[in-house]
């Protein structure tokens, strides 16, 4: 389990937001989210900048850090 996949994991454990950045389709992202779900290649948040569930191909997650807690 690498620094990402532990960070989420926790994440998801403990209901706390996260700092993700991702390469997608579209370029880089900064995306500030709540794990709801990790799969072995894909992984569902809740995504506050678009309100609302999103899933991210797990190999784009290219860093992801905790963030502060907020109102949601």
């Amino acid at each position: 389990m690498d620094v990402i996949d532990h960070t989420l994991s926790f994440a998801q454990r403990e209901d706390r937001p996260v700092i993700v950045v991702y390469q997608g389709k579209k370029g880089l992202t900064q995306r500030r989210v709540y794990v709801r779900g990790i799969s072995e290649d894909k992984v569902t948040v809740y995504c506050t900048q678009k309100r609302g569930i999103r899933v991210f191909a797990r190999n784009g997650i290219l860093a992801a850090m905790l963030a502060e807690e907020q109102e949601r």
